[in-house]
């Protein structure tokens, strides 16, 4: 597959309102207690193929962009789950390597932290779908590298709320990228026409405080859009 990874950006981008992934129509209560009038619910990947699809190349690319790649940088994959985990499943066979999956211990079973098959001391890159407070994403390392998993420094969410997760990872030690910003998606949805001005506004108000609603929409209208 040797298309850029701006086409499957684009491609991505213009098919996550039609899969219903970003919400603004009420508010939502995200994991971290706070209250959003935006929702990013990467889980509807399940139910729309052909985004699903880009999904799973943006994630490739995003790594190959970093000069990250299968031969060199990681044996394993990790999906924080449960949102990106048909992303991460997907990349794993794409790529041929294996997936893993950190979790709570359970109280029934084997017990695992951990789904899949690995060995101490092996590398693994870890993806989740939406990075907040980056609560999750350290949780899920921090279980990895319980069990003797080297978690790679850079790691990977399909779109970055620019929230405080980035500062938080940053403080352990890692890098946080992402394949979308939803300050970049949004100005993409209100470029092509998928969302009401007023909306737009209310929501780039949200993700900017202090700037104002009117000041902040006629900043980002005055940019050129590339998601």
């Amino acid at each position: 597959m040797l298309r850029t990874f701006q086409h499957w950006k684009e491609l991505l981008a213009s098919l996550v309102p039609d899969a219903g992934i970003m919400q603004w129509h009420k508010t939502w209560v995200l994991k971290n207690g706070s209250n959003s009038p935006i929702y990013a619910d990467w889980r509807r990947l399940r139910g729309h193929p052909r985004a699903r699809y880009a999904a799973i190349w943006c994630a490739i690319m995003c790594m190959k962009e970093l000069g990250i790649t299968r031969e060199f940088d990681f044996d394993l994959i990790a999906d924080i789950p449960t949102g990106v985990t048909p992303v991460v499943a997907n990349i794993a066979y794409e790529l041929g390597i294996p997936q893993v999956t950190p979790h709570p211990p359970k109280d029934h079973g084997t017990g695992t932290t951990i789904e899949g098959i690995y060995q101490p001391g092996q590398r693994v890159v870890v993806w989740d779908d939406v990075a907040t407070s980056g609560g999750s994403i350290i949780t899920g390392i921090q279980i990895l590298s319980d069990e003797g998993l080297d978690v790679l420094k850079d790691v990977f969410v399909m779109m970055d709320r620019e929230q405080g997760a980035a500062d938080k990872l940053a403080e352990k030690g890692y890098i946080l990228h992402s394949v979308f910003t939803a300050d970049s998606l949004l100005n993409y949805f209100n470029e092509h026409g998928q969302i009401e001005p007023e909306k737009f506004a209310e929501l780039m108000a949200y993700l900017h405080p202090g700037q104002g609603a009117q000041t902040t929409a006629d900043a980002a209208a005055t940019r050129t859009v590339t998601v």
